[in-house]
């Protein structure tokens, strides 16, 4: 499955696919410490245990709607994810890390009907490794596949990042 990738751009993918896997497993154990302790923290960062049934930035939605668009997104990434293996692309292991995280918060809407949240940031906003991994993974892909266009392949016509 990875034979169009030269063999520092292999190592690069498994370490971004180290990467997504280290997100989901810390944000999954988070999720059950925070559910477990609800924890509640006063501090301009800290700790709490917040529930979100509602889309992103708490806009409301019905879950159904929410469930099946997602879902719908997620299998579009990843067969866009396979294509991008195929073709040797490095963007691929960007886009694992957000495909993971985004996994991650679906799984918390199939099983508990909204999303866990843990980390409090100046009482503007909760998020979750979750959260972070699929703001990293769109960044690290938007950079290489957007920005870095004309410049980011070589003459095989694989990324150089």
């Amino acid at each position: 499955m990875f034979k169009n990738f030269s063999q520092q751009n292999y190592k690069k993918m498994a370490y971004l696919h180290l990467i997504a896997i280290f997100f989901v497993v810390v944000d999954r154990l988070l999720k059950t410490w925070a559910q477990i302790t609800k924890p509640i923290s006063d501090n301009i960062f800290g700790l709490n245990y917040s529930f979100n049934a509602n889309l992103a930035f708490s806009l409301p939605l019905k879950q159904i709607l929410i469930l099946s668009s997602s879902g719908l997104i997620i299998v579009c990434l990843w067969l866009y994810y396979f294509k991008l293996i195929k073709q040797g692309k490095l963007t691929a292991g960007y886009l694992s890390i957000l495909i993971l995280g985004a996994l991650s918060n679906y799984f918390d809407r199939l099983a508990y009907g909204g999303v866990l949240d843990y980390f409090n940031f100046a009482y503007l906003f909760i998020f979750n490794l979750a959260d972070v991994a699929i703001l990293l993974g769109l960044g690290g892909w938007f950079f290489v596949e957007i920005i870095h266009l004309n410049n980011s392949t070589t003459s095989s016509g694989q990324d150089k990042l």
